[in-house]
C-alpha cells in the first residue's frame, strides 16, 4: 500500500514527500521527523497521542532508546514553527497523557 503523499485538516496541508506545511499561501519547511510527528497528529485529528504512540510511529516502531523528553522537544520546535510562520496554534498538551491537533 502506498503511503498518503498530502495530508489536510483544515487550512492546514502537509506534503509528506516534500516536507512541507501550507496554510493559507504561506509554506514552511519541516525536517523529516517534524513531518512524521505533524503526520501522526494530523491523522489523529480529535485524539490524544500519548508520547510513546509518538516515539514508535516516528522512531521506527519502537520507543525503545528514545529519550523522554526527545518528542516534546521535537514537539516544542514544531509548536514555534508552526505559530510563527503560519500563524497556526492547534496543537493541545494533556499532561502526562499526550498531544492532540484540534484542528
Amino acid at each position: 500500500m502506498l503511503e498518503r503523499q498530502e495530508v489536510t485538516v483544515g487550512d492546514l496541508s502537509l506534503s509528506i514527500e516534500e516536507y512541507t506545511a501550507t496554510s493559507n499561501g504561506k509554506t514552511l519547511i519541516l525536517t523529516p521527523t517534524e513531518t512524521a510527528i505533524l503526520k501522526l497528529l494530523m491523522e489523529s485529528r480529535g485524539r490524544i497521542v500519548s508520547t510513546s504512540q509518538i516515539a514508535q510511529a516516528v522512531w521506527n516502531g519502537s520507543s525503545d532508546g528514545v529519550r523522554p523528553n526527545l518528542v516534546s522537544v521535537h514537539l516544542s520546535n514544531l509548536r514555534r514553527k508552526l505559530g510563527a510562520r503560519l500563524n497556526f496554534d492547534k496543537i493541545v498538551t494533556f499532561r502526562n497523557r499526550g498531544y492532540m491537533l484540534t484542528a
